[in-house]
């Protein structure tokens, strides 16, 4: 075999060989790509799946009122129902041959109020007791795939209203308020309303006085989830306040929001004499400044 033609032999292994690299080369990438869509489509449809499961599931689930207090209200309701039909019977057979009129008037409106009652009993035979899924609100409306990076809740906005400080006591509407700002509802989307029909400065520098507690107050509630938000009654609590919480910090920061609630206690509790002795003071300096 002459040089030209091993040199040409040679060449044609080699691209031979190149092609068969490139073929193969290109049946891995196809591999590759094949394999990348099919898993693109399992979590397409894994998506799907998920999103649809999530747009099925109720927001809101029934409980079920116990036996021990349903069926004594339903064995009620039946000996009223026997009850009021041997009247309706009696009143039928015995006419007031007298006053037809008056008689047969006074028979349908008994009859008639005793149908109304009857109908207003029927949904309390079966009470239903709905209970908000507090998870799947929050998937719905504050999940990471929504998009609005803020929560998709409505605004909500709580009036309170507030009587005469004599009448009410300051630290009623102070509990009031600090509950509705430490719910477990986004802040940007709360907002709280104090109407006083007063007009008292009293109320007026309690609020003062929560909007000063409530940056203390509102974090440790959120923190520690506890419940109820109101201060006065979560520390009047009877159960023990250390059941479930797992927080080294926990007890820690209750001492010290109780110290904390005590002193604002008495800040809330001292207005009233302390507005009293300024509006006097006041009150004497103006009539200084009137008299010559």
């Amino acid at each position: 075999m002459s040089s030209g033609q091993l040199h040409r032999q040679t060449s044609k292994d080699y691209i031979s060989e190149e092609s068969c690299a490139e073929c193969s080369v290109s049946g891995e990438l196809k591999a590759v790509v094949n394999r990348a869509g099919a898993l693109s489509l399992l979590e397409t449809e894994e998506t799907r799946r998920n999103n649809l499961g999530k747009q099925n599931r109720l927001m809101s689930r029934k409980i079920n009122v116990p036996a021990a207090i349903l069926a004594p209200y339903r064995l009620l309701i039946l000996f009223r129902i026997i009850v009021l039909g041997l009247y309706h019977a009696w009143r039928i057979k015995n006419r007031n041959e007298d006053a037809m009129w008056l008689w047969g008037i006074s028979v349908v409106c008994e009859i008639w109020f005793s149908c109304s009652w009857l109908l207003e009993q029927l949904p309390k035979l079966n009470p239903v007791k709905r209970v908000a899924e507090l998870g799947v609100l929050q998937d719905e409306f504050e999940a990471p795939f929504t998009q609005t990076p803020n929560s998709e809740l409505p605004a909500i906005d709580v009036f309170i209203t507030a009587a005469d400080p004599d009448k009410e006591s300051p630290l009623v509407t102070a509990n009031t308020a600090l509950s509705v700002l430490a719910a477990d509802y986004p802040v940007e989307k709360l907002t709280c309303y104090i109407s006083d029909d007063a007009g008292s400065l009293q109320t007026f520098e309690a609020m003062a006085e929560v909007s000063s507690f409530a940056a203390l107050w509102v974090p440790f509630c959120r923190k520690h989830d506890v419940e109820p938000r109101g201060p006065e009654s979560y520390f009047n609590l009877k159960k023990d306040p250390y059941w479930n919480k797992i927080r080294p910090d926990f007890v820690k920061d209750r001492r010290k929001m109780k110290r904390e609630y005590d002193e604002f206690k008495v800040r809330i509790n001292a207005l009233r004499e302390a507005v009293r002795r300024r509006s006097y003071a006041y009150n004497a300096l103006e009539e200084r400044k009137v008299l010559p």
